[in-house]
């Protein structure tokens, strides 16, 4: 057990008790964490994919990727991934099949998939959005097509409805709405400053960015709807905003970061319109910066890691604060399960932590 009241190590270099397994941990800093309740699957700058799996379920599988991995996405059986080198590799977990193509000149950014498709999202520095469709019991991945228009690196991409609609954001200073069927763009929203994180409201009505120079922007996903007028709000984020979160079943609730801190914002929600509101900010500490935040516990608590080591969660609803006990480790990633939420950190640690 871990100092203090809610971790429990499931990822270690010792043996350890534990109903998880195996009982190791990354050769270095963990960049990822994804998956489900049964099987979390995690990614380290050594090029090491591992699919964890408690005692009732299969056996472990480590994937010895070699190249560092860049980003991953996981879908009912398997997982698609990016790395350094611009390639995607789908793993098909039951039957411990492989797929992989040369997907981009340089390291792959990002990857998503679309929700009752096969279809899969690339991007990179290039600019440009590819689509795949990765059909791994046959060991293929196909190419779909691309979207182009970006002039600058693409940061961040969601699928709306499906694969009927994908959204972008750039550094060139853009958010695009893509029509997946016509490979063109629907709206295209001029933001000026370089975007840095974006995200999509859980009903698909509206979208939430975040630029370079600390600017808040809600817009409507598909123009013309007339649920919401366009909002462009300045927050205290000095130095921009670096990301913004929400949790799958609560668009109430927003958390926004930069390096300078991180704040909680009431955002759209229901069938009347209101402007994004503050409702707390959390300054770094001296001498940190944000690591990372997330919002978990199903959209009850914040979790916003600092650069030195320590971490703090809050809850959404009175703001109070419980110091998190990462033992001096900063937590890189997040992801929020139905039972639990895990941390992955510098130290190559996998983290489940209570409820």
């Amino acid at each position: 057990e871990l100092p203090g009241p809610m971790g429990r190590l499931i990822a270690t270099d010792e043996p350890h008790p534990t109903d998880w397994y195996p009982p190791r941990r990354h050769d270095t800093p963990v960049t990822g964490v994804a998956g489900t309740d049964f099987s979390p699957v995690s990614w380290a700058a050594d090029g090491r994919v591992m699919f964890w799996f408690r005692r009732a379920e299969a056996p472990p599988l480590t994937v010895e990727h070699g190249t560092a991995v860049t980003c991953l996405a996981e879908k009912p059986m398997y997982a698609v991934f990016g790395d350094e080198a611009g390639f995607l590799t789908a793993v098909l977990v039951s039957a411990v099949v492989f797929a992989s193509i040369a997907a981009h000149a340089d390291r792959v950014s990002g990857v998503i998939s679309a929700v009752g498709s096969p279809l899969v999202a690339t991007w990179s520095a290039e600019g440009v959005i590819r689509l795949w469709s990765a059909i791994v019991a046959d060991g293929r991945i196909e190419a779909r097509g691309e979207l182009p228009g970006h002039e600058d690196a693409i940061v961040a991409c969601h699928f709306v409805g499906g694969d009927r609609l994908l959204v972008s954001a750039s550094l060139d200073g853009t958010i695009r709405v893509w029509s997946v069927a016509d490979r063109r763009a629907i709206q295209v929203i001029r933001n000026g400053a370089p975007v840095h994180a974006l995200v999509v409201s859980s009903d698909a009505r509206w979208l939430a960015t975040g630029d370079a120079a600390g600017n808040l922007r809600i817009a409507e996903v598909e123009p013309g709807n007339r649920y919401l007028a366009e909002a462009v709000i300045k927050t205290q984020h000095a130095t921009g905003i670096a990301g913004i979160a929400m949790a799958a079943n609560d668009d109430q609730h927003a958390l926004v970061w930069g390096t300078d801190g991180a704040s909680i914002w009431r955002m759209p929600a229901g069938s009347e319109w209101q402007p994004p509101s503050q409702l707390t900010f959390i300054p770094a500490p001296p001498g940190a910066s944000v690591a990372t935040c997330a919002i978990v516990r199903h959209g009850v608590s914040a979790l916003v890691s600092w650069t030195n080591g320590t971490a703090v969660l809050i809850d959404l609803k009175g703001f109070e604060r419980q110091t998190v006990d990462t033992g001096g480790a900063v937590i890189r990633s997040v992801v929020d399960l139905p039972q639990t939420f895990l941390t992955g950190d510098d130290r190559g640690r996998l983290i489940e932590w209570n409820r």
